[in-house]
């Protein structure tokens, strides 16, 4: 079965239920305005159901990092002759779906919260990508893109954040300082980045886990059309 029109199924015979319940409510306590609303609230959990549906399509699990690599991590101390680069996710909201991360075009992590990363990175100008799925649907929230030149030596910190207003929704990568990171991952689980091409490990990375995360030193071609 198609997995739009299962998750538009799966959506409806949730607001069916809901629609049912309230019903039912409104019956027992003699509540006129309650069962008048259950179509309305009906449909607004159908509709809650199929967008998480349909974006928890596109998540999988990340492997997660050992206690001595978390221990690592939150040190925050870098190689000499290379950067640090954290991506961070928080928030309860971002629990149930997974945002892939795209280091020059290579997706090499999924990201759900609360959750971090660290890549170790060669120094030099890198492209980062935040995206839900294909970064294609009208359902996800706008990709989120930067660029910048990364120093030897250097740690830099990239929340994550979802920012709303009336006509989209949208990823950004929000620069934090080192004090907020050290006091905020305190309870986050890390998750080691492994490179993704097509649902198959990369072959055209160098890919090493280090003792900081994962090693990077090729910018790769983009694995997305």
């Amino acid at each position: 079965m198609n997995k739009t029109l299962r998750n538009l199924l799966v959506a409806a015979a949730c607001a069916s239920m809901i629609a049912f319940v309230f019903k039912l409510l409104a019956a027992l306590v003699n509540a006129p305005g309650l069962g008048e609303a259950r179509l309305t609230l009906g449909a607004a959990i159908g509709i809650l159901t199929f967008f998480i549906l349909h974006l928890r399509g596109a998540s999988r699990r990340a492997p997660p990092a050992d206690a001595d690599a978390r221990a690592r991590a939150l040190a925050f101390v870098c190689p000499p002759d290379r950067a640090l680069v954290y991506f961070v996710r928080s928030g309860f909201a971002g629990g149930a779906v997974g945002v892939d991360i795209d280091v020059d075009g290579k997706t090499v992590v999924q990201i759900k919260s609360p959750r971090f990363t660290c890549l170790t990175l060669a120094p030099g100008t890198r492209t980062f990508e935040a995206h839900v799925g294909d970064g294609r649907s009208s359902l996800a929230p706008a990709s989120a893109q930067m660029s910048t030149r990364l120093t030897a030596g250097s740690v830099t910190l990239l929340h994550i954040a979802i920012k709303r207003s009336m006509l989209k929704t949208m990823l950004a990568f929000d620069p934090w300082t080192l004090d907020t990171a050290k006091v905020s991952l305190q309870a986050a689980a890390m998750c080691n980045a492994m490179p993704y091409f097509g649902g198959a490990p990369a072959t055209r990375f160098h890919n090493v886990l280090a003792p900081f995360g994962t090693v990077l030193s090729q910018p790769a071609r983009s694995g997305r059309q």
